[in-house]
C-alpha cells in the first residue's frame, strides 16, 4: 500500500494515486559484460509489466508520486535505491535497482519487460 524511501536523509512515502489500485516493485539487475559503455535509459518507457489480460502498466517516477513521511515510517528502506534517468555502465559494472508500478488490486502478472539498447523478457511462473 506505501513504499517508503529515504533521499540525502529526509524519509519519503509513496502511495496509490487512484482508490481500487496498489503499488508493485520490482527489482532488477543489469550487468554489462561486454560493451566497453552501455547507456540505459531508466523511465516509464523502458521498463513495464504486463498481466495475464495482455494490459501493460508502465513504471513510474516515484519522486512524482511520492510525499514527505510523517507518522513514523520504518528504520529500514527495504525498496532503494529506485531505478530511474541515464545510467552508464562501464564494462564489467553492473546497477541494481527497483522499479515502481501502480495497478489495479487483485492484478496478477506474466511478464516484466525492459525495453532499453535490447529487450529483456522476465516471465513469471
Amino acid at each position: 500500500e506505501r513504499v517508503y524511501y529515504a533521499e540525502q536523509g529526509e524519509p519519503f512515502v509513496v502511495t496509490p494515486r487512484e482508490q481500487g489500485t496498489t503499488l508493485v516493485v520490482v527489482k532488477a539487475r543489469v550487468i554489462n559484460q561486454k560493451s566497453n559503455k552501455a547507456t540505459l535509459s531508466l523511465d516509464s518507457g523502458s521498463a513495464q509489466l504486463l498481466d495475464f489480460g495482455g494490459n501493460f502498466f508502465p513504471s513510474l517516477h516515484f519522486a512524482e508520486m511520492s510525499a514527505p513521511a510523517t507518522g513514523g515510517p520504518p528504520d529500514k528502506y527495504p525498496y532503494t535505491p529506485f531505478l530511474w534517468g541515464v545510467v552508464e555502465l562501464v564494462q564489467g559494472f553492473e546497477v541494481t535497482g527497483w522499479f515502481i508500478f501502480e495497478v489495479p488490486s487483485e492484478t496478477g502478472f506474466l511478464d516484466f519487460l525492459w525495453d532499453d539498447v535490447e529487450s529483456i523478457r522476465v516471465t513469471y511462473r
